[in-house]
């Protein structure tokens, strides 16, 4: 489907967005000629053949999905650079590390397109928070575009993991805490790290703890997890799908805890069959949503991931010109949350 709108053409082809006057695919879901891929999540990331992003995300994307660097073209965040007749600049986004966003200029009608990628507009221990830009045409993400996401502030949020995990060990038992490997992994590492308390980590997020290091990001040091470990007195940090491993399992005398925006939601204990969850997102809640359109202040408004009908109907609402880019994005909703 083409957008038949004046400016940078849009095109969504089963799913994908394309560009097709720079010959660009944005986050791809499958292997392009040309790519801009906005971090280093595997639900945004494809094995194109030419590859543009921050430097981060191509040197997570190596360590991560082993991308060979002649398909990497690094750009860093903040310098303008040519593509054909268009000027482009990426812009940090606050999601995860190396995360950005993308504006395009032509330099023969003037006409500009911001595409967020996933977007936080908070700071935190690993990101600067998101920047913005104005824009004639915004493609932003609206994974928690409802009005009932909006969070609690990450300081009392913190504050309620901490508690959660001294409780925990004082009655002594095992806090495990399940976060994804790339993102709210280093944050949590970082929570509770800096604390003191040793944590055993598990293998797939010490490797990405290793990679951010490598980029001069501290990231407190940790015990790598194994059915040998001595649990008492420490720490568990694993991604979900660990929670499957017979001697995590087994254990009796565990508190288990999820971190993920959608603990918002009522059902969420239900839903990830945990004690506890934690509303730590790498996401805009829905009032900075809101605000950060108000700021960019586009001429046409598309929606990509979450609520995307919903919260282009409340742009719409307030005067504004807005479409869901892909109206089936909201059936992808129970499989995102659990994934975030």
């Amino acid at each position: 489907m083409s957008m038949k709108q004046p400016g940078i053409k849009i095109e969504a082809i089963g799913g994908n967005i394309f560009l097709p006057e720079l010959d660009l695919w944005l986050d791809p879901k499958s292997v392009k000629k040309n790519a801009y891929i906005s971090h280093a999540h595997a639900d945004h990331f494809s094995k194109s053949e030419n590859i543009i992003s921050s430097p981060e995300t191509a040197h997570l994307l190596k360590s991560r999905f082993g991308v060979k660097s002649s398909s990497l073209s690094p750009v860093q965040i903040g310098q303008p650079f040519q593509l054909d007749q268009f000027e482009i600049q990426l812009f940090s986004a606050g999601h995860i590390v190396g995360s950005s966003m993308i504006f395009i200029r032509s330099r023969k009608t003037g006409a500009t397109l911001l595409y967020t990628g996933d977007f936080k507009v908070d700071s935190s221990r690993t990101c600067k928070s998101a920047s913005d830009c104005n824009a004639d045409t915004l493609i932003m993400e609206t994974t928690f575009g409802h009005p009932k996401y909006n969070f609690p502030t990450r300081k009392d949020t913190e504050k309620a993991i901490l508690s959660f995990v001294n409780e925990t060990l004082k009655n002594n038992k095992i806090p495990i805490i399940y976060c994804y490997s790339l993102g709210k992994a280093q944050e949590v590492s970082c929570i509770i790290g800096e604390k003191d308390i040793p944590i055993f980590t598990h293998k797939s997020i010490l490797d990405m703890n290793k990679a951010c290091r490598e980029m001069g990001i501290l990231i407190p040091d940790s015990l790598k997890l194994s059915p040998s470990s001595s649990l008492s007195e420490h720490v568990v940090l694993c991604p979900p799908s660990a929670g499957k491993l017979k001697f995590l399992s087994q254990l009796k005398n565990k508190r288990t805890a999820m971190i993920s925006g959608w603990g918002i939601d009522e059902s969420a204990k239900y839903r990830y069959k945990v004690d506890e969850v934690f509303p730590l997102s790498d996401h805009a809640e829905y009032q900075q949503l809101i605000t950060f359109v108000e700021k960019v202040n586009p001429k046409t408004v598309y929606t990509v991931h979450g609520f995307t009908e919903r919260f282009a109907a409340d742009l719409r609402r307030e005067g504004r010109t807005a479409w869901s880019l892909f109206k089936s994005d909201q059936l992808e909703l129970f499989d995102k949350r659990i994934r975030d």
